[in-house]
């Protein structure tokens, strides 16, 4: 979970990717190709999330190691096949496919255990802040 956290610190990395690698992309079209990275985290939550509450403690595991091997290889085939310039439309739609790629295969693993967890082990507290404690 903790090599997870960074997924927030993601976007503008994102961002600077796109804006570094495409030739010629106006600020416009980086922002729109950028946004492949959060629209692969919702189409995550949207879609095999959905089973995963239907599934054993077995069924989700490999439901989130199989996902977290879809990103590792998207991430892999954008650093290893598409990771210079991008001349082409062909070439940016496909570094825009592996980066939706890695944040799709990220999703369930990121937003769900964590969060379940924490229902399951304190039912009572959950979605309740503690209150502030004033003084010592």
């Amino acid at each position: 979970m903790s090599g997870l956290m960074s997924v927030t610190n993601l976007q503008p990395l994102i961002t600077t990717f796109f804006a570094d690698t495409v030739t010629n992309a106006s600020n416009s079209s980086v922002l729109l190709m950028a946004a492949s990275f959060p629209a692969g985290l919702l189409v995550c939550q949207l879609v095999p999330a959905h089973f995963y509450s239907r599934l054993d403690h077995r069924g989700r595991r490999r439901l989130c190691l199989s996902l977290q091997f879809v990103s590792l290889c998207a991430a892999l085939g954008l650093g290893i096949g598409f990771s210079g310039r991008a001349d082409t439309h062909l070439t940016v739609a496909c570094k825009v496919a592996l980066v939706f790629g890695t944040s799709f295969g990220l999703g369930v693993a990121y937003y769900i255990p964590l969060h379940a967890a924490s229902v399951q082990l304190a039912p009572d507290s959950a979605g309740v802040l503690p209150p502030l404690e004033h003084g010592n």
